[in-house]
C-alpha cells in the first residue's frame, strides 16, 4: 500500500492557498449544512429526525462474502468467512554485513540491493533496496534465513553497479519473530497480505499452515513460475495485483502539469489484462486496492468503477486521522461515504473489503495512530455501510520503516520521504537492524501507541477481533427490512469558531439485523463530538436491550425506544430481546405469509399509522377495510373494526400495553 505524492509549486501564494483552502471549504460546507438544517441550533433532547441518512439498508436480500477458500457466497452458513486481515507481517529476518571498494572520484551515497535467487536478472524478488550513505561497508536487513540470495552495490541514483555476488543468508537466530503468524492467529487475524519485498518461501508457507492464517500474495512483477507454483496452494487465499494505480494516474493528470499526464486507459488495460489472466488460472481471490474516488469528482468516478471492478473483490482504503492542524480530524464521514459508494457500485454481486488506518505516516499530510476506540469506530462504520471484510494497514516491521521516495530524498525533511512509518505490533521496537540510513525510528510515545492499538485488536485480550468473530453471523446475515427511526439533538453549527459542532448531517449511523430470536442494532457516532441519540423501533415490543461488550443494559422506554449519550466515536451494539407474546401475535394472511396483528398496511411495522387507517375506515373517510387488513386491525378479536381497535393499537405502540387481546 502506498500513498500518492502530490507536487507543490514553489512560492508563497500556493503555500497560503494550501493553508486557507481547507478552512474555506470547511466554512462553506458548514454554512450549507446550517442553511439546510436550521434545527442545527437545537441542543438537549434528541428530537431531530435523521432517519433517512442514519439508517443503512444495504444487503437486505443477500450479503456478498466468501468462504474460507475464497469462493463467493451470499447466504450465511457454517462455511461463511469474515476476513480479519493485516498487511505485511514478517517472520524471522537476518542481516548481512557487506564491504566494497569505493568508486574512484565518487563522493555520493551507495545503495545495497538484495534479491532472491542466484543472479540479479529481471523478474527475481527484490528483498531489500537501501541507501547506506557514503561508506564502504553496510548492513542490510529483511533477509529470509538460510536462503540463496544475491547482493549488488550501486552508486545511489544511478544504474552503475560496482560489486555483486551470490551468498547464503544466516540461519534464524530470532525464534520469537518466527512465530509472528502464530501471534496473528492468537490475536484473531485470519488473513495476511504480503506485499513486495517478502518472498513466500517454504518457511513462510509452513508457518501459515501451522498458524491457520492464510496468505494474500503480491504478484506484481513476479515471474510466472512463482504464480504457477502457488495458485493451488491451500495456504494461499488470494493474489494482490496492484494498489493506487488509478490514484497515481489521477495525481499525474493535471492541467497545470501536462508533461506528467498519463494514459489512464493504458494503465487500466494492463491491470485488467493481468488480473483476468490470474483469475482464469485460479479459483482464489484476486484483488487490487485503491483509495475511493469522491462521488463529487465526476471526471474520475467512471474510472473508479472500472478499477474497483478489477479482480473479484472490491478493496479500498480511507485513512482519516491526521495530526495536521490544516486537516483536523473531526469525523469518520469519509469512511462512511466511501464504503457506501463502493457498495452502491457492487450491490450484492461482490464483497467489499475495507482497509483501516493503523499507521503513523510521516508525509506532507501526517497521519497518526488512531486510539483503540477510534479504530473500533472505523471498523463498525465500515460494517454498518456494507463492508464484509476488514484489514489493518499495517503490521510493523523492517519494510514499513524504509523511505520509498523517488527521487531519493536529500534529507530527512524532504517530502519525498513519503510512506515510511511505524505500524502496529505487540512488541514494537525503536528500529530494525540493516535499514536505510534514513529509516524511521519510533519514539517511545509512538511505540506505546502502536502497542496499544495492537492490544485493542487482540482477540486474546478481548479486543476488536474477538467482537467481530463473535458477531460474524450477525454481520453476514441480511439487514432487516423493518422501519425504525433515529433522532439526534444537534447537527453542524454555522458558527464553527465558537461552537465546534459535528461536521456530518447524520452523526449517528445505524444498521439493524435479526438473527434467531434476537435483534441487533449497530450504532456509531462518526463525529468527534458528543451526541444525544434516540432510536425508536415501533415494529416490536422488547423486554431487554443488552449493550454488548459493555456489561450493561440500555434503558427501554415504551418497550421500543432507547435514548443515550454517544461520546465522540462511540459504538453501541444493542442486542434486543423480543417479547415472546408479541412475536407470537401473528396470523397467516391470504398470500400465505405471516402478518402481525395490528399491522394493517402490512409493511412489517405496527405503528400509529395503522391506528390511523382503522379510524379513517371507521369514520368513513376511507373505504371499509376488508380481508387481511380487517383481520390485522381487529386486535380485540370481536370481528368488529372500530375506534376501540385503534385505541388498542396505539396503547401497544406507545408501550402502555405489551400485547393485544387477540394475542395468545
Amino acid at each position: 500500500m502506498k500513498f500518492v505524492q502530490t507536487k507543490f509549486k514553489r512560492g508563497i501564494v500556493p503555500i497560503i492557498l494550501l493553508i486557507l483552502i481547507p478552512f474555506l471549504v470547511t466554512g462553506v460546507a458548514y454554512l450549507i449544512i446550517g442553511l439546510k438544517h436550521p434545527e442545527s441550533y437545537a441542543f438537549g433532547a434528541p428530537n431531530i429526525d435523521i432517519t433517512a441518512e442514519a439508517v443503512q439498508k444495504v444487503h437486505q436480500i443477500a450479503v456478498p462474502h466468501t468462504d474460507a477458500a475464497g469462493n463467493f457466497k451470499n447466504t450465511y452458513d457454517a462455511s461463511s468467512f469474515l476476513p480479519l486481515g493485516i498487511y505485511n507481517p514478517t517472520l524471522c529476518q537476518v542481516t548481512k554485513t557487506l564491504a566494497w571498494t569505493p568508486q574512484g572520484g565518487y563522493s555520493g551515497d551507495y545503495r545495497i540491493k538484495v534479491n532472491y535467487g542466484s543472479s540479479r536478472a529481471a523478474g527475481t524478488y527484490l528483498i531489500a533496496d537501501i541507501n547506506v550513505g557514503n561508506v564502504t561497508s553496510g548492513e542490510v536487513g529483511n533477509l529470509p534465513p538460510s536462503s540463496s540470495l544475491y547482493y549488488s552495490i550501486w552508486l545511489n541514483g544511478t544504474s552503475t553497479v560496482i560489486a555483486e555476488n551470490p551468498f547464503t543468508s544466516d540461519v534464524c537466530a530470532n525464534v520469537v519473530e518466527d512465530q509472528n503468524l502464530q501471534k496473528l492467529a492468537i490475536a484473531g487475524f485470519n488473513l495476511a497480505i504480503l506485499e513486495k519485498n517478502v518472498y513466500p518461501d517454504s518457511n513462510v508457507l509452513a508457518r501459515a499452515q501451522s498458524s491457520g492464517v492464510k496468505l494474500i500474495l503480491d504478484m506484481r512483477d513476479r515471474p510466472n513460475e512463482i504464480f504457477a507454483s502457488l495458485k493451488d496452494n491451500t495456504n494461499v487465499f488470494g493474489f494482490y495485483v496492484g494498489d493506487d494505480d488509478l490514484a497515481r494516474a489521477k495525481a499525474l493528470n493535471t492541467d497545470s502539469d501536462p508533461n506528467n499526464n498519463v494514459d489512464v486507459n493504458a494503465i487500466y488495460n494492463n491491470l485488467k489484462t493481468y488480473s483476468d489472466s490470474l483469475e482464469s488460472q485460479t479459483q482464489k481471490v484476486v484483488l487490487e486496492a485503491e483509495p475511493n474516488i469522491s462521488t463529487s469528482d465526476a471526471q474520475w468516478v467512471p474510472w473508479y468503477s472500472l478499477f474497483d471492478n478489477t479482480g473479484n473483490v472490491s478493496f479500498h482504503y480511507q485513512y482519516p486521522k491526521s495530526s495536521s492542524p490544516i486537516f483536523p480530524w473531526t469525523s469518520l464521514v469519509e469512511v462512511a461515504d466511501t464504503v457506501s459508494h463502493q457498495v452502491q457500485l457492487n450491490g450484492d454481486t461482490r464483497p467489499s473489503w475495507f482497509i483501516e488506518q493503523a499507521i503513523n505516516l510521516k508525509w506532507v499530510i501526517p497521519l497518526e495512530f488512531p486510539t483503540p476506540p477510534e479504530s473500533r469506530a472505523m471498523a463498525y462504520t465500515a460494517i454498518i455501510h456494507g463492508a464484509t471484510g476488514l484489514f489493518q494497514f499495517s503490521h510493523d516491521g523492517w519494510l514499513r520503516r524504509q523511505p520509498k521516495g523517488s527521487p531519493a530524498p536529500a534529507n530527512q525533511n524532504d517530502i519525498n520521504w513519503w510512506d515510511r512509518h511505524a505500524g502496529i505490533k505487540g512488541n514494537t521496537p525503536v528500529s530494525y537492524p540493516g535499514g536505510d540510513k534514513w529509516a524511521y525510528s519510533a519514539s517511545s510515545a509512538e511505540q506505546a501507541e502502536s502497542m496499544a492499538l495492537w492490544n485493542g485488536q487482540d482477540a486474546s485480550q478481548n479486543g476488536l477481533n474477538k467482537e467481530l468473530a463473535d458477531l460474524k453471523q450477525v454481520i453476514l446475515s441480511p439487514t432487516a427490512t423493518d422501519d425504525y427511526q433515529v433522532f439526534v439533538d444537534q447537527r453542524p453549527s454555522v458558527i464553527i469558531n465558537i461552537y465546534q459542532g459535528p461536521i456530518s448531517p447524520a452523526p449517528i449511523r445505524t444498521m439493524l439485523k435479526k438473527v434467531g430470536d434476537y435483534w441487533y442494532l449497530f450504532a456509531v457516532n462518526i463525529d468527534n463530538q458528543p451526541i444525544n441519540a434516540k432510536f425508536v423501533i415501533s415494529s416490536n415490543i422488547f423486554t431487554n436491550a443488552q449493550v454488548l461488550y459493555e456489561n450493561r443494559n440500555a434503558t427501554l422506554i415504551h418497550n421500543n425506544e432507547i435514548s443515550e449519550l454517544f461520546n465522540p466515536f462511540d459504538v453501541n451494539i444493542y442486542k434486543l430481546t423480543v417479547d415472546p407474546a408479541t412475536s407470537a401475535c401473528t396470523f397467516t394472511n391470504s398470500a400465505g405469509l405471516v402478518q402481525k396483528y395490528g399491522d394493517v398496511n402490512n409493511n412489517g411495522v405496527v405503528n400509529a399509522a395503522d391506528a390511523t387507517l382503522v379510524l379513517r375506515s371507521y369514520f368513513g373517510i376511507d373505504p371499509p377495510l376488508t380481508g387481511d387488513a380487517f383481520k390485522a386491525g381487529d386486535v380485540n378479536g370481536n370481528f368488529i373494526l372500530n375506534a376501540s381497535d385503534a385505541t388498542l393499537i396505539r396503547r401497544v405502540v406507545f408501550g402502555i400495553d405489551t400485547k393485544f387481546p387477540v394475542c395468545p
